[in-house]
């Protein structure tokens, strides 16, 4: 009696409406209250019994979904009923050993292989999933064995997903899952997302491996909307992905190494464009590290010389490659703690060090600004540069050869904020190895004097006096003008220069009383310079009095005219009333 109702009954959980008057009664009810069959197929325990009565007596719909109510965000937040899974999608996560069994049963007894569940997944794409990341217990062991049962009733191995994955790419490295696949017809080009980047993002070699000798083509790019990943890049080609590991499991470079050796050995091109105008060799020398890029230095037949959208070179490239380091953060400068561990080489060094590479690369190649490595080495510049670059054939004449701005390297020296060695030693070498000029101006006609006297306090200030002493010891003049008429001592003034380097300027005969081409002088630029902002009072008091008794110095020390008008007809107090500098206005109030 109990059997007939039961199978009787059976069917009635198959519409949603049935048991969504049962689900609406107890809290999470929707969840729980399911197709008998899909409830009988989880079971842990063999539960086929069960499972053959429920088809063959109580004659329950195998392809039935379970039903979920889910609110809509519109403006009434109305409801609808989602179809969540079927008993397939339930067999075929393999949980269990008897489920496969099942599958085979339910695919002998009508059930729709290719069926899909909420999420756009058939049960062959649940089966292949790789979930070997869990622990022994949780691991799904038998999903394999539904995978094989699946193909082996019929089910498409070329599905794709909403996000253009196939069960290959959902494969990861299992091995065994992945020969099931490509025996039983699974083309390893269908997916929008290469099966090779879905091997690579784990690091996973041999699986990368075990697709390449299975005619995968290294050069086909990530067009998915795959949500696991996401890079910089326009086009992620898989030899890319592999030089770039991402996330706190990221593999090591030496991995990414020996990836992207597979995927040179088996054709990956390199001329490909990453973006519009710059190559996948552009792109690697410019931002990977050394031991990625490990498999390009003695690998012959690659063109270093290729230019990429600027006008670069492997080697320009490589040059302004900024990573400090190997690792996951390779932009970091090492911890103290990683002292200990062999020093980094960076990427140009170990390409102008390759001897494969060494004698054709081109060292004298300009970019499309005109700038060629010496220019590119300025931010790099090491005790091992000199050296090393100097007895190149050729490379010294690039120390004068100016960019097409009209620069040289020793004006771009000059120039700079900031030098990674010591300006004297770099200037040194500039006009002693390469044979510049210091006393040469930029085509604006800013000398030496005027590019150090802009540099800041912290730019060690003995460094660029020292310079600007070789520079009049050369015969440089102390007042040289610039186009707009500015001397030295007034660049130093307008750049907010203060009152412990004016002997220095009065020792060498400068000018106090020079005015520019619009007839400022060093009081105007004194007091045009903006007021003192600063959360801390003290400090700001502190910076208007400097400026203050900077301005006195001038006037009393110095010789300025306050009363000095510049093209305008305007006198420093004029600006200094303008500007709001109260404290230069407060030294002629208190006199009267």
């Amino acid at each position: 009696m109990f059997r007939r109702l039961m199978t009787f009954k059976a069917k009635l959980f198959d519409d949603p409406h049935y048991t969504g008057n049962i689900a609406d009664s107890f809290v999470n009810g929707w969840n729980i209250i399911r197709p008998l069959l899909q409830v009988a197929c989880e079971r842990p325990v063999w539960n086929m019994d069960m499972v053959k009565l429920l088809i063959e007596e109580g004659q329950v719909n195998v392809n039935a979904y379970h039903h979920v109510k889910e609110k809509r965000s519109d403006v009434k937040m109305t409801e609808e009923l989602i179809q969540v899974r079927t008993a397939l999608h339930v067999l075929a996560k393999g949980e269990f050993w008897w489920q496969v069994e099942a599958i085979q049963y339910l695919g002998e007894h009508g059930a729709e292989l290719d069926i899909l569940d909420s999420k756009g997944r058939t049960a062959l794409e649940i089966a292949s999933t790789y979930t070997g990341n869990g622990s022994a217990s949780r691991r799904n062991l038998f999903s394999t064995q539904c995978c094989e049962a699946l193909l082996k009733l019929g089910a498409d191995p070329n599905k794709v997903n909403p996000e253009g994955l196939t069960a290959l790419n959902k494969a990861g490295c299992d091995e065994e899952t992945i020969r099931i696949l490509l025996k039983y017809g699974a083309d390893v080009n269908r997916g929008t997302k290469s099966v090779l980047i879905s091997a690579i993002e784990p690091g996973d070699v041999r699986t990368l491996q075990l697709y390449l000798q299975n005619g995968v083509d290294p050069n086909v790019p990530d067009n998915s909307t795959d949500s696991s990943y996401r890079s910089q890049y326009t086009t992620k080609y898989p030899i890319i992905v592999a030089a770039f590991p991402k996330g706190p499991k990221a593999y090591s470079s030496s991995i990414a190494a020996e990836m992207i050796q597979l995927l040179l050995d088996h054709g990956a091109g390199v001329d490909l464009a990453v973006e519009e105008g710059e190559s996948i060799l552009h792109y690697l020398f410019a931002n990977a590290t050394s031991a990625t890029l490990r498999p390009f230095f003695e690998r012959p037949g690659i063109d270093m010389n290729t230019r990429d959208k600027y006008g670069r070179t492997a080697l320009l490239c490589a040059i302004s490659n900024s990573t400090k380091r190997e690792g996951l953060h390779p932009h970091v400068l090492p911890s103290k703690l990683e002292k200990s561990l062999p020093p980094y080489v960076p990427p140009y060094l170990r390409l102008v060090n390759s001897a494969t590479h060494r004698p054709s690369l081109n060292y004298l190649a300009v970019d499309n600004k005109g700038r060629h490595i010496i220019f590119c080495l300025l931010s790099r510049w090491t005790s091992e540069t000199v050296p090393l670059f100097l007895s190149i054939p050729g490379v010294r004449s690039l120390f004068t050869q100016k960019d097409n701005a009209g620069y040289s390297p020793l004006h771009r020296v000059l120039s700079s904020d900031s030098m990674p060695t010591s300006l004297t030693d770099i200037v040194n070498i500039f006009v002693n190895d390469g044979g510049a000029d210091l006393l040469e101006p930029v085509p604006e006609f800013n000398t030496a004097l005027h590019h150090l006297a802009r540099r800041r306090p912290y730019n060690k200030p003995d460094d660029s006096f020292r310079v600007m002493e070789q520079f009049l010891s050369l015969g440089g003049f102390i007042d040289a003008r610039n186009d707009a008429g500015m001397t030295p001592l007034l660049v130093y003034l307008a750049g907010g220069g203060g009152q412990s380097h004016l002997p220095w300027y009065e020792e060498h005969g400068a000018d106090f009383k020079a005015t520019n081409n619009e007839g400022q002088g060093a009081l105007h630029f004194v007091a045009a310079n903006k007021p003192v902002r600063h959360a801390l009072p003290e400090y700001r008091e502190e910076r208007k009095k400097a400026r203050a008794d900077l301005f006195e110095a001038l006037v009393k020390k110095y010789g300025c005219e306050v009363l000095d008008e510049d093209s305008k007809g305007r006198t420093a107090l004029d600006i200094a009333a303008a500007m709001g500098n109260e404290e230069i206005l407060e030294l002629f109030q208190r006199g009267k």
